[in-house]
């Protein structure tokens, strides 16, 4: 592993990262218990059940992921931490995760009360959080390519939080919602996925495949153009109409399909040529991100078939649960073990006969453990796809999607029960 031009002087207290990590399982199986009570959120978009799933997955799952992989990346990728204490570390957790509850249940029983408590606990929640990634990102002076895609996908983070605010007020109150006419959903999503979720894989990529996998570092014309233009381009996407709009949609898709191919052949030439299934989720989040751009590509070209062909939910399932879920499945395989032990090794600075007692970062996450999650989470996404077609199917998937996130949920349990064992 190279931590060549990293710090660990300033990372957090570990209860911070990992309280974001150990809760986000949670939303996953409540995700897949919807699936499995209301088997049309699958293929009907618009069905209430539909955007709870979605925003189960989103919020509650890989928002919070993202956010405490934030809390542990900021300080090593540039030393400035997060400025969050334990204290505001739980409330953020504790509001958003309320929040996401009361989301779901105002897309089945829509009204003014529901709306203001769901919207007070995410104002509550993501407001405390953004305010402190943006006032640490503002002290970070060169910002570094990764740092850069952070900024980016902060500011996408920003705007799909306050389209899907406008959104949910007017399905709530359609009489006194603010600019719901010139919004629409597919923006909002496109804003938190290819936005937000799609640009901080981006910019963590650009560090943690060259550092965990020992892979050559990705050009710096990548590293210094890439972002940047998929954020102009969805930015300009979302302000143009007609045909304009249409080009710089299929810019972006090709840019992606881009990065897909650059990033695996990285992969390929690791020096690492071990077993690791983390590089495996990456594989196939890369594969499905591309397939994903490539039914995109073939929808702009023929608008036409998505009436024949159910190619939305098909997008939707390779890009989020194939690809971003399938980025951050893997990398918890490798983050979790790191923080795990680097905290055990801070704790025998003053014992360090103790560190020949240690796990290594093998047994507290073991390769086995991984190998499960990987097929785990690829029978889920065949599930998923297959129901699509055969709809009778769909609560097998929605099982499948239960114990892929009941396994992730056990696993780091048991890396942070072994890890208490060895604490004192």
């Amino acid at each position: 592993m190279r931590t060549d031009g990293l710090n660990f002087d300033n990372i957090p207290p570990l209860s911070i990262p990992y309280g974001f990590f150990a809760t986000a399982p949670l939303f996953g199986v409540l995700a897949g218990l919807v699936l499995l009570f209301q088997p049309q959120a699958l293929t009907a978009r618009w069905d209430p059940a539909a955007l709870a799933l979605v925003h189960l997955l989103t919020l509650g799952f890989a928002a919070q992921i993202m956010l405490g992989a934030l809390c542990q990346v900021m300080p090593v990728v540039s030393s400035q931490p997060i400025p969050l204490s334990r204290t505001q570390a739980l409330l953020v957790r504790g509001c958003i995760s309320l929040g996401t509850v009361l989301l779901s249940l105002t897309f089945l029983f829509p009204g003014p009360i529901l709306f203001s408590l769901t919207l007070a606990a995410f104002v509550i929640g993501f407001g405390l959080f953004i305010s402190r990634l943006i006032q640490a990102l503002i002290k970070i002076r060169p910002a570094g390519h990764t740092l850069v895609s952070i900024r980016l996908a902060a500011f996408c983070l920003l705007i799909t939080l306050i389209a899907g605010v406008i959104l949910l007020w007017w399905r709530s109150s359609p009489q006194t919602a603010p600019l719901a006419p010139i919004l629409n959903t597919d923006q909002h999503a496109l804003w938190g996925i290819q936005g937000w979720g799609l640009l901080l894989v981006v910019g963590v990529s650009f560090q943690v495949i060259p550092m965990f996998h020992v892979a050559p570092d990705f050009p710096a014309r990548v590293q210094r153009w890439l972002p940047g233009a998929l954020m102009l381009s969805l930015l300009l996407g979302t302000v143009l109409d007609g045909s304009a709009a249409i080009a710089l949609m299929a810019l972006s898709k090709l840019l992606v399909l881009g990065y897909c191919a650059l990033a695996s052949r990285h992969l390929r030439q690791r020096r690492r040529k071990l077993l690791d299934y983390t590089v495996r989720f990456w594989q196939l989040a890369l594969g499905c991100i591309a397939l994903s751009m490539v039914v995109n590509l073939a929808t702009l070209g023929w608008p036409e078939l998505p009436n024949r062909l159910p190619l939305a939910e098909l997008s939707a399932i390779l890009f989020g649960f194939g690809g971003l879920l399938a980025v951050i499945f893997g990398m918890l395989q490798k983050i979790v073990p790191f923080l795990l032990y680097l905290h055990l090794q801070r704790q025998c600075l003053t014992q360090p006969e103790k560190l020949l007692t240690l796990p290594n970062m093998k047994q507290l996450i073991s390769t086995a453990r991984s190998k499960r999650q990987w097929w785990l989470h690829c029978t889920a996404l065949c599930g998923l796809l297959i129901a699509l077609w055969l709809p009778l199917l769909t609560p097998l998937a929605a099982l499948l999607l239960i114990a892929d996130f009941v396994w992730l949920g056990w696993t780091l349990h048991q890396a942070f029960a072994l890890y208490r064992q060895h604490l004192n």
